[in-house]
């Protein structure tokens, strides 16, 4: 149950599109077949991403996200989130 989104990006098969991307299960296939094509570490471990938790069981309430800017480069790019609140009605 937890919720994450990916805020950077540095490695081959893993474009601006990931950017801000909240993942889902068949994200993560999508991302096992990258991983495989491209040879970055799955878990990340290696600096290719780098992860947001957003909601999980251990928090009391949710983040969201009201402004966020998207850096790209043309290779590697980060998500930056400018503005966000606790969601106390979710």
């Amino acid at each position: 149950n937890f919720e994450f989104i990916i805020t950077t990006v540095s490695s081959d098969g893993l474009n601006d599109s990931w950017l801000g991307k909240c993942i889902s299960k068949s994200d993560v296939n999508i991302l096992k077949n990258l991983s495989e094509k491209y040879g970055f570490n799955l878990n990340f471990e290696g600096g290719e991403a780098e992860t947001f938790v957003v909601d999980c069981p251990l928090f009391l309430n949710p983040i969201d996200i009201i402004k966020s800017e998207k850096i790209w480069d043309g290779y590697r790019g980060r998500f930056e989130i400018v503005d966000a609140r606790l969601n106390y009605n979710a």
